[in-house]
């Protein structure tokens, strides 16, 4: 029975286990930038590059997706 859902059980897991580590990701650059004295710009940099990891790992997943549901 259970090997039936391993693969759904698998995405769920990897997925929440990503997104624990980007909520982690974040919070310590949220610490990092209220801790030292980082100009308003350094601390949009930050934040911009942070976002973008997460948004590029986003989109790799959705074009994965559709990729497999098209039977490439």
């Amino acid at each position: 029975m259970l090997y039936d859902y391993i693969n759904i059980l698998e995405f769920i897991g990897l997925n929440f286990l990503l997104a624990s580590v980007f909520l982690l990701i974040c919070i310590t650059i949220k610490d990092l930038v209220k801790k030292s004295n980082i100009s308003k710009f350094g601390q949009f940099i930050a934040w911009l590059v942070l976002f973008l990891g997460c948004v590029s790992f986003i989109l790799k997943s959705i074009i994965q997706l559709v990729l497999e549901s098209s039977g490439l």
